[in-house]
């Protein structure tokens, strides 16, 4: 069994510039429930070769020795599979709204998940994004690069080992039972000024008067669906 090193994750303002709600839509789904269900999976590994490859050399052999425990999740869950159960449950879920979203909203951060993600589960619908976002992450390219090469089947002399790593990785997280997620729909960017609002007007009254009348605020407002 091995120890992940989780002092590399996780996700603060940095992850979408610092900002609730951007001037422009956001994307398809609301962005809390995106970061919320991909807070789990750390992102600072998958910046290089080397460091991915452990990770997912962990996650892999940790996946095939307890694959009898990932089958029985949620009704018995192990702490120490946090990370896979977080993976795989991300993949699980993976669409094609959840992949623009992921390649677009979210900086070299969403691309590099997201094309982790799309490697343990390639579609070719998914090909456009990726190509997309290539340009977009020039320290990063490595890996959207990797997750083409998984949806086109392709077996090219680089990074060899981490294909064989993902591909076995993959076959332990098919394990995994899918677990209902809420992805909410995301704002639209004429919906994004009263929604600024609703959530300015429940700060106000948190600040102003606490818990309870922000709550209250926060029941009444039309808004109460994306807060």
């Amino acid at each position: 069994m091995q120890e992940y090193d989780l002092s590399i994750t996780n996700h603060d303002a940095a992850w979408s510039g610092g900002l609730a709600y951007p001037e422009t839509s956001s994307g398809f789904y609301l962005e809390r429930d995106v970061l919320r269900l991909v807070e789990g999976i750390p992102y600072l590994p998958l910046r290089s070769p080397k460091s991915a490859l452990r990770f997912w050399a962990r996650l892999r052999d940790d996946g095939i020795e307890l694959a009898h425990l990932l089958r029985q999740f949620p009704f018995v869950k192990y702490e120490p599979l946090e990370t896979l159960y977080a993976c795989a449950r991300a993949a699980a879920v993976l669409d094609e709204k959840l992949v623009s979203d992921l390649s677009t909203h979210y900086s070299w951060r969403g691309v590099v998940l997201v094309s982790f993600l799309i490697a343990l589960r390639p579609r070719a619908i998914y090909e456009g994004y990726l190509q997309r976002a290539h340009e977009r992450v020039p320290h990063n390219q490595w890996i959207v690069e990797l997750a083409l090469s998984e949806i086109r089947g392709s077996n090219d002399d680089r990074h060899i080992e981490h294909r064989q790593a993902l591909r076995e990785l993959r076959g332990a997280v098919a394990n995994f039972p899918k677990q209902p997620v809420n992805l909410r729909r995301g704002p639209t960017a004429d919906e994004l000024p009263g929604l600024r609002s609703a959530t300015a007007a429940v700060a106000d009254a948190y600040k102003s008067s606490g818990v309870q009348q922000a709550r209250a605020v926060l029941n009444a407002s039309a808004w109460r669906g994306f807060l």
